[in-house]
């Protein structure tokens, strides 16, 4: 957990609300807090697209639990850092083009939180943030992120 925790658990004052992350590199996998379940809000539609691309069920994802309201489902952070590391491989190859593309032009208005991170050069980043529409399940106020789910990675 170290390289997570200290990655950003402590960056800039914490919103309020429990935080909950999760970091996977190189195969590994480091978080905090990062088996509670949250809300999924709109990071949802990435499990969806999938699903819909590939026509059948998305990823092993056990934290999953699908809600009446989609918005409300849950996943915890540990299996959203790992279907977002596979993403590019779970997506059919006459698709992915278009479903990264997606993920990687998210509007500049709705890249709060960690959306906002500058990568190196050469670096791309794949992002989906969700935020709730007034049910208080899930904040959406600007820079509180709730539930996000980030690729990043070298391009060659």
């Amino acid at each position: 957990m170290g390289a997570a925790h200290g990655a950003g658990a402590h960056v800039g004052r914490p919103p309020p609300g429990t935080i909950s992350f999760s970091v996977r590199l190189g195969g590994r996998q480091w978080g905090w807090r990062e088996r509670r379940a949250v809300p999924t809000a709109s990071v949802l539609k990435a499990l969806l697209l999938v699903a819909y691309l590939r026509r059948r069920d998305v990823a092993r994802l056990p934290s999953l639990c699908v809600a009446g309201d989609l918005g409300l489902s849950r996943l915890d952070a540990r299996d959203a850092a790992r279907f977002f590391g596979e993403l590019p491989g779970l997506v059919p190859r006459r698709h992915r083009a278009y479903a990264t593309w997606l993920l990687a032009h998210v509007v500049a208005a709705q890249r709060w939180g960690i959306g906002q991170t500058r990568l190196p050069a050469g670096w791309r980043l794949l992002f989906k943030g969700g935020w709730g529409s007034g049910s208080g399940a899930v904040d959406h106020r600007p820079r509180c992120c709730s539930a996000a789910a980030v690729r990043a990675w070298r391009s060659r």
